[in-house]
């Protein structure tokens, strides 16, 4: 069922989040199953799943718990709205991750040149002597 809901949220539109494709193509893109007619029923009972009320639910939710609604042409993702902000805060977010990550290597990069240096200049390392004795 989770796979469909997902394959359901790729597909769908982005402006009114109706997924417009016959019961067969979804039952291709799904995959759920290696056989067809597994893949067929397995997809129409997930299809039930999702278009029927939340029965586990103790809270209100809006349209019962609801994820799908039937609409001519296809299904409606009825908190389609929603899983897209959330997509684009999960797509910023890894942005910013892998930003950060290469911001962090190229300072790394940069002061692993310059490890010998301070304000510009050479740090002078004290000399040690074998004696234990250090001269400046």
């Amino acid at each position: 069922m989770r796979v469909l809901f997902l394959t359901m949220l790729s597909n769908k539109d982005i402006r009114d989040h109706v997924v417009r494709m016959p019961l067969r193509r979804l039952c291709k893109k799904a995959n759920l199953h290696p056989d067809p007619m597994e893949n067929a029923r397995l997809v129409k009972e997930s299809l039930q799943v999702l278009l029927s009320p939340d029965s586990k639910s103790v809270d209100e939710q809006p349209y019962e718990g609801r994820r799908l609604l039937e609409v001519e042409g296809g299904w409606l993702v009825i908190n389609g709205e929603f899983y897209q902000r959330e997509m684009a805060r999960m797509i910023r977010r890894s942005k910013k991750t892998l930003w950060q990550r290469e911001e962090r290597e190229r300072k790394r990069m940069k002061n692993d040149g310059q490890s010998k240096f301070s304000n510009g200049q050479p740090v002078q390392e004290p000399d040690f002597q074998p004696n234990g004795v250090t001269q400046s």
